[in-house]
C-alpha cells in the first residue's frame, strides 16, 4: 500500500487532475414533477404510476410548482443567478428504463447559473464554482436482482419515472478526489439545511457522475475526459477518481490515446470499466419541449423562496468564527450539520478547539430528546384542551380518533361523529385512561375517577374501543388506495404552475 501511494503521489507531481462533477438530487416534493403520482420511496414496483409518468400516448405534463420552488432554494442556497425564463427541452436517447424514448430535462436555458460553493482548502475556504442547475425528470429503475428470474432478466419499476430532479453542474475546478470529497459534503449540507432533498444516497436522493481527465503540469489545455457513473457513495466517489487519474496518466505513458467515454465504477474490484463512447450533445438532439410553455419566474417569487431560506452552512460558520473565536476548522465542524449547529451554538463559548465541537454534537443531541419529550408532554395537554368540537387533529402519528372534527357524513370514529353534551370530547374517547381531561371541565380527572371494578371495566372499554377505531381507520385507508387512488398532491392546471 505504502509503494502504490508513493507511485500515486509521483504520477500527480508529474500530471494535474482536472476533475467536474454532475450531481443528481432528487426533489423534496409530495408528486412527481409532471402528474400527481405520489413521490415515495420503497412502495411496490410500478404503484405510483399514471399515464403521464409512463409515456402514454396523448398523456400530456404539467409543471409542479412546489418542484419549481425547491429548485429555486438549492440554487439561492449556492449562490446562482436564478434566470427570469428558462426552457424545457426533450433529451432523445433509448433505454428500457425510460418509457417515452425522452427525458424531459432543460439545456441551452436552464434554471439557474453561475453560482459557488465553499470547501476547506489549506486551513481556510475557497470557492468551487457551480455552473448551472437545471430540472428535469427522473427515469425508471432497473431492478437485476431479487426476483425469481432475476438470473434470465431484469425487471423495471416506473415509480422513480418522472420523479423531479435538479442537475448542479460544476466547472472543473477541483484538482483531486480529496477536494472532490469536500465539494460533496459542503453541497450535501447545503442541501440539507435548504431543505430541499434528504440526500440519502442509499435510496437514490444523491447521485454523482464524476469527469476526470489529466494534463501534464504546466499546461492550459484539458486533456480527453472520461465520465464515471454508479457512484453511490462519497467514498467510491474518491476511490474511482483515484483510479481513473492512474488509469489515464498509464495510457498516456504507454503511447496510447486516451478515449472520451462513460465507465463504470466496480467497487469490488476497485477499477472502472467501459461502458459506452460517451455521446455530444447532438447525439441527444434535443428540442424544445412542445407540451410545456416556458418557465418564467418573478422578481417576487424569488425574492419570496430567498427571504424563506435559513441561515447557511457558510454564513453560519463566519458567524461563529467572529462570535465565539474558534478555528474555521471548528467552526466547519458544528455546522456542517444544522442539528449540531443550532443545539450546539453556546457550547464553543465554553470549549474551543475539538472539544468544543464535541461538546456542541452532545449539545445538541441532548437538547433533541428534552425537545421531543416536552413535545409529547405538550401534546397530551394540547388534546385535552383543544379537542373535540374545536377540531385539533393533533401532528401526524398521533391516535387517529383523538380531538377530531366532529363529522357528520360518517361513523369512522365509533361516536357518530357528535361531541358530548356538555363536554368535548366523544363518549368512548372520554373514557381512555390517558386522556388529559379539557381544564376546567366540570368533572376534573382528580375528582371523578371511578373507584375499583368500575375504573377497570370502563379502561378495558376504552382500550377495546381504541382498538376498534385505529382498525377502522386502516381498513379505510386501505381501501382508499385501493380503490380511489393516492393522495392528488397540489392542484395542476394544464399550461402553468399552481
Amino acid at each position: 500500500m505504502a509503494t502504490a501511494s508513493a507511485a500515486f503521489r509521483d504520477v500527480v507531481a508529474r500530471y494535474e487532475p482536472v476533475i467536474g462533477l454532475e450531481v443528481h438530487c432528487q426533489l423534496l416534493t409530495r408528486t412527481k414533477l409532471f402528474c400527481s403520482c405520489r413521490n415515495r420511496f420503497g412502495d411496490q414496483p410500478n404503484t405510483n404510476v399514471c399515464p403521464v409518468c409512463l409515456g402514454l400516448p396523448g398523456a400530456l405534463p404539467v409543471l409542479s410548482r412546489e418542484a419549481v420552488t425547491l429548485a429555486m432554494r438549492a440554487a439561492l442556497a449556492t449562490h446562482c443567478t436564478v434566470q427570469e425564463t428558462s426552457i424545457f427541452a426533450r433529451k432523445n436517447y433509448f433505454y428500457p428504463d425510460l418509457p417515452k424514448g425522452y427525458q424531459i430535462s432543460q439545456y441551452e436555458r436552464p434554471l439557474a447559473t453561475e453560482g459557488y460553493v465553499e470547501i476547506p482548502s489549506g486551513g481556510a475556504f475557497r470557492r468551487v464554482r457551480v455552473q448551472r442547475i437545471h430540472m428535469e425528470e427522473d427515469a425508471g429503475k432497473l431492478l437485476h436482482e431479487g426476483f425469481p428470474w432475476s438470473g434470465e432478466k431484469s425487471g423495471v419499476d416506473f415509480n422513480r419515472s418522472g420523479i423531479p430532479l435538479i442537475e448542479i453542474v460544476s466547472h472543473p475546478d477541483l484538482r483531486s478526489s480529496e477536494e472532490a470529497h469536500d465539494y460533496l459534503t459542503a453541497l450535501k449540507a447545503v442541501l440539507l439545511y435548504a431543505e430541499v432533498s434528504d440526500c440519502n444516497m442509499e435510496e437514490g436522493s444523491l447521485r454523482c457522475d464524476a469527469n476526470v481527465s489529466v494534463r501534464p503540469r504546466g499546461t492550459e489545455a484539458f486533456g480527453t475526459r472520461a465520465e464515471i457513473k454508479n457512484l453511490n457513495s462519497f467514498r467510491n466517489v474518491a476511490r474511482a477518481i483515484d483510479h481513473e487519474i492512474a488509469r489515464q496518466v498509464a495510457m498516456i505513458e504507454s503511447g496510447r490515446k486516451v478515449v472520451q467515454e462513460t465507465r463504470l465504477w466496480n467497487a469490488d474490484k476497485a477499477e472502472t470499466a467501459s461502458m459506452r463512447s460517451k455521446e455530444e450533445a447532438h447525439d441527444y438532439r434535443y428540442f424544445p419541449e412542445p407540451d410545456l410553455p416556458p418557465l418564467v419566474i418573478t422578481r417576487e417569487w424569488i425574492e419570496e423562496v430567498r427571504r424563506s431560506l435559513p441561515e447557511l452552512p457558510a454564513g453560519k460558520r463566519r458567524r461563529f468564527v467572529a462570535e465565539y473565536g474558534i478555528p474555521d476548522y471548528d467552526a466547519g465542524v458544528l455546522t456542517l450539520s444544522r442539528e449540531v449547529a443550532e443545539g450546539g451554538r453556546a457550547a464553543p463559548r465554553r470549549l474551543p478547539g475539538e472539544a468544543g465541537a464535541a461538546r456542541g454534537a452532545r449539545e445538541a443531541h441532548r437538547r433533541r430528546d428534552h425537545h421531543r419529550q416536552d413535545r409529547q408532554g405538550r401534546l397530551r395537554e394540547d388534546v385535552g384542551e383543544r379537542g373535540g368540537a374545536e377540531g385539533y387533529r393533533g401532528p401526524r402519528g398521533a391516535h387517529p380518533g383523538f380531538g377530531r372534527r366532529a363529522d357528520p357524513g360518517g361513523d369512522r370514529r365509533g361516536d357518530g361523529g357528535k361531541p358530548r353534551a356538555g363536554g368535548h370530547l366523544p363518549e368512548r374517547q372520554d373514557q381512555h385512561p390517558g386522556l388529559v381531561r379539557r381544564a376546567g371541565h366540570e368533572e376534573d380527572r382528580g375528582t371523578s375517577q371511578p373507584p375499583g371494578g368500575e375504573r377497570a371495566a370502563q379502561e378495558g372499554a376504552g382500550r377495546a374501543g381504541l382498538k376498534n377505531r385505529l382498525l377502522r381507520t386502516f381498513c379505510f385507508a386501505r381501501r382508499r388506495r385501493q380503490y380511489r387512488g393516492p393522495d392528488s398532491g397540489p392542484v395542476l392546471i394544464q399550461g402553468r404552475c399552481t
